[in-house]
């Protein structure tokens, strides 16, 4: 799937979220089985007003003068909660849990909600999954998908929403997660399923659309945007992907209406000025395309894309001298256009360079079928030969890629893609060395490029070679030392290696190269903390609390930190701060354990 296609899909996915029941809610339902009386009526209205002491002194003499009340264990565990006792709150359900199971998971259920009220997703998690160890619900299984699929844990989300299928199906957002999964039957077996219990469920056209674009039904897909265009048109991007449907069917003057429609309801969108410039570029119309592509890198100058649709325009247009200039600004994500050759020998015949844009943007969209049918098998360009490799190999057709990638090296040894691209398939395979052989090659073709030594030092780390990492991380600090990741990897690396002294110098110099910059901060952070240095760890680390865009790992290292300097205020916030973002990033089991403890809860 293409990378603006997956974008695309993750903003459904995330609409889909906000969309889900309950996620809203100022105050957690109370049971429809618990009859209020007179009796509860004021702790209530406590709770409403957020005076849970209020509503935890009502509801104890209650307890006291009736302890079978099981509503004043509802309501006093919501207000313990609200007033910060945790630990108070769930002995409300500990205390029914053998006698009244279903109703401990009521209680529970409605400690999730409270939780999802206050973004702590975490702590929501942990009492839903104690409800549903004691009663199926619904409610709280959609709560869960919910979470999971916010925290981009999708195959959670999916078991949830697939464990709703027999009592309360949720078709439409079964059909979502399986279109991000790339499984597109089955998307549009759910989505047609959504369509058949409720025709007004517009959400499922555009899953339909989308899947039937990506298997190549363009009928089935035309169908389906347009019928979302009529029922929601609103939803600008429905004039993209008639675009795009009418591109692959190469109906021109139609693509560029739609692209145009997308520029008037969308004017900083980069993909409307982006598209209509490669359909200008097929339709001949030269001076207009390379207008739209300027347009395009004008809402994003750093869009490498934009930069190689300008430029293939240029070649087109037999100004070679500009076409160089913007091709060489793209040369270190798409290292073809690092290549020495005058760009009048490349892409040189008729159409070629229009073809070359095409296929940039149908596998921008996810659409390889497609571009495998634009550049055949013979197609003796290697610039294009590349597109084709790139295509089978998204399509899961490694063997043929790969042979692709050979022919490509056979018709110009001087193309680093075809290295790089070789490298992607032996690292896949497991085949590291033979990966570092091919970005080798690659780097030496092209020494400049922070993208191929970068990668090139990843695969060292991961086939166990340190020292030959440092090495190419070291290359490209020489080369462009406002590499921040650099500095980052190489002080890792030789924290891994117990050279504490070393490792602290180069994560200082990135932090100072981008003080902003989270990981680095974090692993500045986390070599003070190894070297005993808390105090100085801590006023490193903290500042990511600030930011806000730290990563799991940075939030659980800086919630070491505290628990040793004994602030657990402060190391329970961090712990719960890292499992709120991902409840199942690679050291949560310690955090969860940690969090426990430090709560009181163990």
């Amino acid at each position: 799937m293409g990378r603006f296609m997956k974008a695309v899909i993750l903003s459904v996915l995330v609409a889909c979220i906000q969309s889900l029941p309950g996620a809203a809610s100022a105050m957690p339902d109370i049971p429809e089985q618990l009859k209020n009386g007179e009796s509860h009526n004021d702790a209530i209205e406590f709770l409403k007003k957020s005076e849970f002491e209020k509503a935890i002194e009502l509801e104890s003499g209650i307890l006291k003068n009736d302890p079978r009340d099981l509503t004043a264990r509802f309501i006093l565990a919501i207000a313990y909660l609200g007033a910060g006792e945790e630990k108070n709150a769930v002995e409300q359900a500990k205390s029914v849990k053998e006698t009244d199971p279903a109703f401990a998971s009521e209680i529970y259920a409605a400690m999730g909600r409270f939780y999802v009220t206050k973004k702590r997703y975490h702590k929501a998690l942990v009492y839903f999954h104690e409800a549903l160890g004691l009663k199926e619900d619904p409610g709280v299984i959609r709560h869960v998908a919910s979470i999971y699929l916010g925290q981009g844990l999708i195959k959670n989300a999916k078991a949830y929403f697939e464990r709703l299928l027999p009592i309360e199906p949720d078709y439409l957002n079964l059909g979502r997660i399986y279109l991000a999964e790339g499984d597109f039957d089955k998307a549009v077996e759910f989505a047609d399923e959504a369509i058949k219990a409720d025709p007004r469920t517009t959400g499922a056209y555009l899953v339909l659309g989308t899947a039937y674009l990506l298997k190549g039904k363009l009928d089935g897909a035309k169908a389906n945007f347009e019928l979302l265009s009529r029922t929601n048109p609103e939803f600008f991007l429905t004039s993209y992907f008639l675009g795009i449907i009418n591109v692959v069917g190469k109906d021109y003057d139609d693509a560029l209406k739609n692209f145009q429609a997308l520029i008037s309801s969308s004017p900083r969108l980069r993909e409307g000025y982006l598209n209509a410039a490669v359909v200008l570029h097929q339709k001949g119309e030269l001076k207009k395309a390379a207008e739209m592509a300027e347009k395009a890198l004008g809402e994003d100058p750093l869009d490498p894309v934009s930069r190689i649709v300008l430029g293939n325009i240029n070649i087109s247009s037999r100004d070679y001298e500009k076409a160089g200039e913007e091709l060489n600004k793209a040369a270190d994500a798409y290292p073809e256009f690092s290549a020495r050759a005058g760009w009048d020998k490349r892409l040189a015949a008729e159409g070629d360079a229009a073809r070359f844009n095409m296929a940039l943007i149908l596998n921008r969209a996810g659409l390889f079928r497609q571009t495998v049918e634009l550049v055949p098998e013979g197609d003796k360009e290697p610039l294009l030969m590349i597109m084709r490799a790139r295509a089978l190999e998204k399509l899961g057709q490694i063997d043929k890629a790969e042979s692709f990638y050979k022919k490509v090296l056979e018709a110009d040894p001087g193309l680093v893609p075809a290295y790089t691209g070789l490298g992607d398939i032996s690292e896949a395979r497991g085949e590291h060395d033979k990966a570092a052989e091919m970005y080798f090659k690659a780097a030496l073709l092209f020494p400049e490029s922070v993208r191929v030594r970068t990668k090139l030092g990843d695969i060292y780390v991961r086939s166990g070679k340190p020292d030959q990492a440092i090495e190419e991380y070291r290359k490209i600090i020489s080369a462009s030392p406002e590499s921040v990741a650099a500095y980052r990897k190489i002080a890792s690396l030789l924290a891994a290696k117990g050279d504490l002294d070393e490792a602290l110098k180069y994560a200082k110099k990135g932090s100072a190269t981008d003080p902003e910059d989270a990981e680095t901060r974090d692993t500045l952070g986390w070599i003070y903390f190894r070297m005993g240095k808390y105090k100085e760890a801590v006023e490193t680390s903290s500042a990511i609390e600030k930011n806000g865009n730290a990563n799991p790992t940075a939030y659980y290292h800086l919630g070491l930190i505290y628990e040793e300097l004994d602030m657990p205020l402060n190391a329970r916030d961090a712990f719960e701060k890292a499992l709120n973002l991902n409840d199942e990033f690679p050291d949560s089991a310690e955090a969860k354990r940690r969090l426990k403890a430090v709560s009181g809860l163990s």
